[in-house]
C-alpha cells in the first residue's frame, strides 16, 4: 500500500501510513523502506529521508540494500546536494550499481555541475554494464553528451 501511494504521487499519505504502521508497533522490511524511502525522494524531504535512512540499521536493525542507498544518493542529487551523494556514495559498504550511479549523473545534469559531470562519465564508462539488463545507462549518457 505504502508502495501504491508512493509511486502514484501519494507520497504524503504513504509517509502517514508508513508512520501509522510504527506506531502500531510493526517493523518495516526492506521493501517498506525503499517505498519510503522514495517517497521521501519524490517530495524533496532531505532530513526526513536521511532520517528514516539511519533507523534502518538503528531501529529497524537489518542492512541497507542497494536500493536504499539509491534512494538517498537520488534524494540528496535531485536537491542539488552533490558533494554530499558523492561522498554518501564513497562511504557506502555496498557496491554502487549503474543506477544509483545515473542517478548522480543526472543531479550534475539538471543542477549545471559539469565539471562533477565529466569525472562521473569517465568513471561509468569503465564500469562493466550488461547492454541488454542496462541499456538506460547509455541512454543517459547520450543525453548528457548531446545536450538533451
Amino acid at each position: 500500500m505504502i508502495s501504491g501511494l508512493a509511486s502514484h504521487g501519494r507520497c504524503k499519505e504513504a509517509i502517514e501510513l508508513f508512520e501509522r504502521m510504527e506506531r502500531c508497533d510493526l517493523k518495516p522490511d526492506e521493501k517498506t523502506m525503499t517505498a519510503v524511502l522514495s517517497a521521501c525522494r519524490n517530495m524533496g524531504w532531505i532530513d526526513e529521508g536521511l532520517s528514516y535512512f539511519d533507523k534502518i540499521k538503528k531501529v529497524y536493525k537489518f542492512r541497507p540494500t542497494v536500493q536504499h542507498y539509491g534512494c538517498v544518493v537520488d534524494l540528496l542529487a535531485r536537491a542539488g546536494r552533490l558533494d554530499d551523494a558523492e561522498k554518501f556514495i564513497k562511504l557506502m559498504p555496498v557496491e554502487p550499481d549503474a543506477v544509483l550511479w545515473r542517478s548522480l549523473i543526472w543531479g550534475c545534469k539538471v543542477h549545471g555541475d559539469t565539471y562533477r559531470l565529466e569525472r562521473l562519465i569517465k568513471h561509468v564508462e569503465g564500469l562493466e554494464i550488461d547492454d541488454y539488463d542496462d541499456c538506460g545507462t547509455y541512454v543517459l549518457l547520450g543525453n548528457v553528451l548531446l545536450g538533451y
